[in-house]
């Protein structure tokens, strides 16, 4: 059996905070008597996120949207008593509130036919929040197991939410895909699995028609990793402790790692 792991935003969706919570929280401070430009309160909540993600040791608190909005609401005294979960909920409902890549249901509906394949979803967002999105566009019935870092006690890049979730499920191969490299290619490494990078961006053109595990041993790929490794939110000293054992640029390439022995 080959267990197959999936990160969430990023890699399946984008979700509604940009478009959806973020702008109604926004509005909820204004009406609450706070005088900032919309940029300035989105960016002090980013900014408590990432405070919290140089701070955490389980990578669970920094991901509690509604207790970093709380946090906030403090500073200007005021009270946010609305649930940002109920908020998802009512986003979702929008067809533009989540952003299901293009090559997203045709993999995962061509991997479940697979008899020999367990697809399990870890994201470091909370149930509340990731739960909604996947039932509004009918994800999560491609998946045995969904795990959130609220439900495990972890989060990425801590290795045991993967010793947990991945590594408990009994197989002969253990993959993850991920759009981090200190997220989720680190965990991944740690506990002996194989890590599929997804980049969704501009690539060089030297790598763009070589097959996942070329592109990770073509000269060309080392400056764009640490290029790539400039982008990460956290970032390490010595970035060539671990590696992507693939890169893929769609989803639809999963299928041929599957088949390399």
């Amino acid at each position: 059996m080959i267990i197959l792991g999936f990160d969430m935003d990023g890699v399946l969706v984008r979700g509604p905070f940009r478009p959806y919570i973020f702008p109604w929280i926004v509005k909820y401070f204004k009406e609450n008597g706070v005088d900032k430009e919309e940029r300035e309160i989105i960016n002090e909540i980013i900014e408590e996120h990432r405070r919290r993600l140089n701070v955490s040791k389980k990578f669970v608190y920094p991901f509690d949207w509604d207790d970093i909005v709380k946090k906030i609401a403090e500073k200007y005294e005021i009270e946010f008593k609305e649930k940002l979960s109920d908020w998802v909920k009512k986003a979702v409902q929008n067809e533009d509130a989540v952003y299901v890549y293009p090559d997203v249901k045709d993999t995962l509906e061509l991997l479940s036919q697979r008899k020999d394949l367990t697809m399990i979803l870890i994201t470091n967002g909370y149930t509340a929040y990731q739960i909604p999105v996947l039932k509004s566009r009918g994800l999560d019935k491609y998946f045995k197991e969904i795990y959130t870092n609220d439900m495990v006690g972890y989060g990425k890049p801590i290795k045991d939410y993967l010793e947990k979730t991945l590594m408990r499920e009994k197989g002969e191969r253990h993959l993850y895909v991920g759009d981090w490299l200190y997220f989720d290619m680190i965990p991944t490494k740690r506990v002996g699995a194989e890590f599929i990078w997804i980049y969704r961006f501009d690539v060089p053109e030297s790598l763009k028609e070589l097959s996942p595990w070329e592109r990770v041993s073509h000269p060309d790929f080392i400056p764009f990793y640490k290029e790539a490794w400039k982008k990460e939110i956290l970032q390490r000293d010595d970035i060539f402790e671990f590696m992507p054992d693939y890169m893929i640029l769609s989803l639809k390439e999963i299928p041929s790692i599957l088949e390399k022995k």
